[in-house]
């Protein structure tokens, strides 16, 4: 077996969730991969509730910031991020929904 394949591989929603859920696990497991799917970045420079809570004036701000966070979270971790370019709930146009299965090819591939 490929050292790849004897690598860990969480799946992660967010950008925060795998180091603030299992951070001392992957921390134990050198070299893993944590695999975030909603990491894409609008195309829309707008601003929603949450990004202005954080102090962000729009999500072409924020994203590249919470990207940056999770690199150095990883990196003390000595997890490798790979990001899936789904946009998260806050990102969509109202109404819009049916990307499970596009997720679900996504995660197949990564």
């Amino acid at each position: 077996m490929s050292d790849i394949m004897e690598r860990l591989f969480v799946v992660s929603p967010h950008l925060d969730d795998a180091v603030f859920s299992c951070g001392a696990w992957l921390a134990s497991m050198p070299g893993a991969f944590v695999c975030t799917v909603f990491a894409g970045i609008p195309r829309d420079a707008m601003q929603t509730d949450w990004d202005a809570q954080c102090g962000f004036q729009h999500a072409h701000q924020a994203m590249p910031a919470r990207h940056h966070e999770d690199d150095a979270a990883l990196d003390v971790l000595r997890a490798t991020p790979v990001r899936l370019g789904f946009l998260d709930s806050q990102y969509l146009p109202s109404g819009a929904s049916g990307q499970s299965k596009d997720i679900a090819a996504a995660l197949a591939d990564a």
